[in-house]
């Protein structure tokens, strides 16, 4: 009898859990009125069109961060004396010229390139 108590606070509380996730709107990027991820993908665009407009990135600028973008990245940060990461971190993007804040840790200033739109 005991064990089926347990169960059922279990499933309640994971049902709630999930509910309350689904529920929780989308972070915002600070002062730009827009989502997160929406946000993201704009200043990802952004960099990616800076960084090839200066030489660094060969490919077409897009919304969804690669390792080429990274690799970009990395290199614009080691020519311009920025501790290299491969992050568009908050030093990078003044220097690239994009006043973008990511948000949270799935945003590319904390998220590795490679792992899909991040």
């Amino acid at each position: 009898m005991k064990s089926n108590w347990m169960s059922a606070f279990l499933v309640a509380f994971l049902v709630t859990l999930a509910a309350t996730a689904l529920a929780a709107p989308k972070a915002k990027v600070e002062g730009s009125g827009k989502k997160g991820s929406q946000a993201r993908g704009e200043m990802i665009l952004k960099a990616s069109a800076a960084l090839k407009k200066l030489g660094f990135y060969k490919g077409e600028p897009g919304s969804k961060w690669s390792a080429e973008i990274r690799g970009a990245t990395e290199a614009f940060q080691k020519n311009r004396g920025i501790k290299v990461t491969g992050r568009l971190n908050k030093d990078t993007r003044r220097a690239l010229g994009i006043e973008a804040e990511p948000v949270g840790r799935s945003g590319p200033d904390e998220a590795p390139a490679g792992d899909g739109n991040r």
